[in-house]
C-alpha cells in the first residue's frame, strides 16, 4: 500500500517537528554559552572545569542514551514487526509528531522559568536561589520530564511497542542517574532551601510515580 496524502502530512508534520525541537534546543544551548562567555577568559575556564566536575558526565550520559533509543528503536521496529501497534501509520506517527512539540513547549518553559540559573552541565551559578514557578511548582524536574516526551515520540513514530518500551526504559534510567547527582549537589550548596523544596514539591520527574 503507498504512501497517502494523509500519510504524508504526517510525516511532514513529525518531520517539521523534529526540527523545530532540534531549533529550540540549539538556540537554548547557545544562549548558555553566551551567558558565560561575558565573563573573563580565566572565569570562563574555571566556571566549565568545576561544571564538568560536579556534572559527572551525567550530561554526556544524557545524549548518548537518546543516540541509542533512536537507534535502538528503529532497529527493534524492523526486527520485531510482529510487535507493530496495528493502527494506521499516520495515526502514530502523528502522535509522536504531537509530543515533539510538547516537549519543545515544556522544555522552553522550563527555561524560562529558570532563567540565568539553567545550565547543560551540572553546576551552581552565582547567586543560585531555588525557583518555584513555573512548572517547577509541580516537578523538580519538569525539563527533564519533557526531555523524555523526545524519544517517547520517536518511539510511537516507529509504531512498535517494543520500540516504545525501549524509548521509556533507558531515557528514564539516564535521567534518574543525572536527578540523582543533580539532587545531592543542590542539597550540598543550596542547603535547607532545596530541602524544602524537596518537600513541597514531592516528584521529581513523573507525576504521582517518583
Amino acid at each position: 500500500m503507498g504512501i497517502t496524502a494523509i500519510g504524508y502530512g504526517s510525516i511532514l508534520l513529525f518531520g517539521a517537528s523534529l526540527l523545530l525541537l532540534n531549533l529550540s534546543e540549539l538556540f537554548t544551548f547557545i544562549n548558555w554559552t553566551r551567558s558565560i562567555s561575558n565573563s573573563q577568559r580565566h572565569t570562563k575556564i574555571g566556571y566549565i572545569k568545576n561544571s564538568i566536575r560536579s556534572d559527572k558526565g551525567s550530561s554526556l550520559l544524557i545524549v548518548c542514551s537518546f543516540i541509542a533509543t533512536g537507534l535502538l528503536a528503529y532497529w527493534l521496529s524492523q526486527a520485531l514487526p510482529q510487535f507493530a501497534v496495528g493502527i494506521p501509520y499516520y495515526v502514530y506517527i502523528t502522535l509522536g509528531a504531537v509530543l515533539l512539540l510538547v516537549c519543545m513547549a515544556v522544555r522552553r518553559w522550563s527555561v524560562h522559568a529558570l532563567g540565568p540559573f539553567f545550565t547543560h552541565l551540572l553546576s551552581i551559578r552565582e547567586g543560585h536561589t531555588v525557583i518555584k514557578s513555573g512548572p517547577y511548582r509541580y516537578l523538580r524536574h519538569p525539563s527533564y520530564a519533557a526531555g523524555l516526551l523526545a524519544p517517547l515520540g520517536f518511539g510511537i513514530a516507529f509504531g512498535n511497542w517494543i520500540s516504545i518500551l525501549a524509548c521509556i526504559l533507558i531515557p528514564v534510567s539516564a535521567y534518574v542517574v543525572r536527578i540523582t547527582i543533580e539532587e545531592r549537589m543542590l542539597v550540598e550548596n543550596l542547603g535547607k532551601p532545596y530541602l524544602e523544596y524537596k518537600e513541597e514539591v514531592g516528584y521529581r520527574l513523573l507525576p504521582w510515580i517518583w
